[in-house]
C-alpha cells in the first residue's frame, strides 16, 4: 500500500530517486532538506507502506514565494535555490 510520509533523510532514498525530470530530481536530491530546515518548504514523499526507503513521488509545499530582485543583496545570498 502506498502511504505519504514526511521526508526524513535517516528513511527516504533520496538519491534513488529519478522521475526524468532534472531539476525535480535535483530538488529532492539536494535542496528539500535544506529548505525544510530553514522552515522554507515542507516536503513529503509517497512511499510502500512495507517498504519506505523507496520512493515514488514527492510533493512540497511552500506557504509564499519572493521574488529575489525585490530582497537586499545581502539576502539574496542567503535565499538559496527556488523551490521547482
Amino acid at each position: 500500500m502506498l502511504v505519504v510520509q514526511r521526508l526524513d533523510g535517516r528513511i527516504h532514498d533520496r538519491a534513488g530517486f529519478d522521475c526524468g525530470e532534472l531539476s525535480l530530481n535535483r530538488y529532492l536530491h539536494e535542496l528539500a532538506t535544506q529548505h525544510h530546515r530553514a522552515g522554507a518548504a515542507t516536503t513529503h514523499v509517497m512511499v510502500d507502506g512495507t517498504s519506505p526507503s523507496k520512493i515514488f513521488g514527492y510533493y512540497s509545499l511552500a506557504a509564499a514565494q519572493l521574488s529575489l530582485g525585490e530582497l537586499a543583496l545581502a539576502d539574496r545570498r542567503n535565499a538559496g535555490q527556488r523551490t521547482p
